[in-house]
């Protein structure tokens, strides 16, 4: 662990209780962490950045919000947020087209993961060049040089962190956060893929998987 200096943790079902609420249990273990070891904080989510401003622990707690899967970038300490990616209106108006219920965020669209047939044929008739990632059970249309690891590679730049971090995931979408970590954290309620990548995988699901790792291993 000498080389680390970060955490990057995961939102829902990751940093989140089964109810997708923040976990006390993990908030608490990290603020333990950052108070003895001086480790930076990253939540890094595919939820948009709305989200995370109106939940003031999580703010106090983490030095960057890596929101919309690598689209978002906001650090609480002077405020600043940083968009980034292409207009995806035009799938939007496929996806209507189409009837496809979709949540369109500042950046990325989230669709239901059982309507990728749908999706893919939205973004051939828009003619757009984006990307599509899995995340358990959704899609997230994103603009084609755009993902959770970019946007995290960047937050560690602009916080001046040196050192490399460890991650917490759970869903596909962190497969590439466990790939560059230093050491990967699957929770126990993680996608196969996830729990086959990381180097531990936690005996306790969600948010109490990130404590019990904290707790153990780290303080």
């Amino acid at each position: 662990m000498a080389k680390i200096s970060a955490v990057v943790v995961d939102y829902d079902r990751t940093l989140s209780d089964a109810e997708l609420r923040p976990s006390p249990e993990a908030l608490e273990a990290l603020a333990q962490l950052k108070r003895r070891r001086g480790w930076r904080i990253i939540i890094a989510s595919g939820r948009p950045i709305s989200f995370f401003l109106s939940h003031e622990r999580m703010l106090s707690l983490a030095d960057a919000v890596v929101a919309e899967n690598g689209a978002i970038i906001h650090i609480p300490k002077d405020g600043n947020t940083m968009v980034f990616g292409e207009d995806l209106s035009e799938i939007e108006r496929a996806l209507s087209r189409l009837g496809v219920p979709f949540e369109a965020f500042d950046a990325i669209l989230s669709v239901e993961r059982g309507a990728e047939g749908l999706v893919k044929r939205a973004i051939a008739e828009a003619g757009a060049e984006v990307k599509v990632e899995y995340n358990v059970d959704t899609l997230m249309i994103l603009p084609k040089d755009v993902n959770k690891l970019r946007g995290v590679r960047m937050a560690i730049e602009l916080l001046g962190v040196e050192g490399g971090f460890i991650a917490f995931g759970d869903g596909e979408n962190d497969v590439e956060l466990m790939r560059d970590a230093e050491f990967g954290v699957a929770v126990a309620n993680a996608a196969d893929e996830v729990r086959t990548r990381a180097d531990y995988v936690t005996k306790r699901p969600y948010g109490e998987g990130v404590a019990e790792f904290i707790r153990d291993f780290l303080l």
